[in-house]
């Protein structure tokens, strides 16, 4: 239900479109070679595919390399070379606000029996007739329809309740150009949304994963990767349902943390959560992060 900033250079996609990363599945190989150093990897940490710098975003099979755009982010390929990050249907592309049947959907007003509706005025016998006067006939009114309501519509993602439903932003390297933002709602204080990122480490640059938001929400970064080792420059630590260590900060802020994975690269899956938005409110927010 999020959607990315990226989503909207997808018009450059057959200009920003690598060879072929090699196959590096077959071999059941481990680096990459110094012409095609970005490691493309699965959920599951296997290499799958290497690209060179000049293409460095991986697709999520690790067949195909993405370029990222002139302007320096995102703008290239979407993150993970599939459908463009909030590729659902446009924010809010439900019914209409107010979808319910239009204010005054029932009988039309006064949509009873006619002012008088009964037998007219003198409807007994005619005058002299021997019975007295008639009657007068009531007045009805019609029924009012209810008025349709809005709702707090999360586009495109959900369900993202949980590490393992998780939302997936595709891959990025420790280069900060490569990374971007994402966006969603939270439909009220009890919505937990989860999104990850798969962060390479590559030559001439440093890891040192980043989030930030200016929403009046929770967010947490937390980090997946062998010995995950982590530090909280800026964030309270915390630790995840699933386990993982990251950090935290309560209404909006940023998070800064170190990472040290027990291995010969820094390579990692970055968790991040936004929850605890306004009681009985749809709260918006927009999340910045680099790897």
């Amino acid at each position: 239900m999020m959607r990315t900033r990226a989503a909207l250079a997808t018009l450059a996609l057959a200009a920003a479109l690598g060879a072929c990363a090699a196959d590096a599945g077959d071999d059941e190989s481990t680096t990459c070679s110094a012409s095609e150093p970005i490691e493309c990897r699965s959920p599951e940490s296997k290499l799958v595919g290497c690209c060179p710098e000049s293409h460095p975003v991986c697709a999520i099979d690790g067949k195909q390399c993405f370029e990222w755009g002139s302007s320096g982010g995102a703008g290239g390929a979407p993150s993970g070379g599939g459908a463009p990050s909030g590729g659902g249907a446009p924010s809010g592309g439900g019914a209409p606000s107010g979808g319910g049947a239009p204010s005054g959907g029932g009988a039309p007003s006064g949509g009873g029996a006619p002012s008088g509706g009964g037998a007219p005025s003198g409807g007994g016998a005619p005058s002299g007739g021997g019975s007295s006067s008639g009657g007068t006939g009531g007045t009805g009114t019609g029924g009012t329809g209810n008025t349709g309501g809005t709702s707090c519509v999360d586009q495109g993602f959900e369900p993202n309740g949980t590490e393992a439903t998780a939302t997936n932003l595709g891959t990025i390297t420790d280069c900060d150009s490569t990374g971007t933002s994402v966006s969603g709602k939270l439909d009220g204080a009890s919505d937990v949304d989860y999104l990850s990122f798969w962060g390479t480490d590559v030559g001439g640059c440093f890891v040192d994963p980043v989030a930030s938001t200016t929403a009046k929400v929770r967010l947490c970064m937390f980090a997946d990767c062998p010995g995950a080792a982590v530090g909280c420059s800026s964030g309270t630590p915390s630790t995840s349902p699933g386990g993982r260590p990251g950090c935290c900060v309560p209404s909006g802020g940023k998070v800064d943390m170190s990472l040290d994975c027990n291995g010969g690269t820094d390579n990692a899956t970055i968790y991040l959560r936004v929850d605890q938005g306004a009681a009985n409110a749809c709260t918006s927010y927009s999340v910045d992060y680099h790897y």
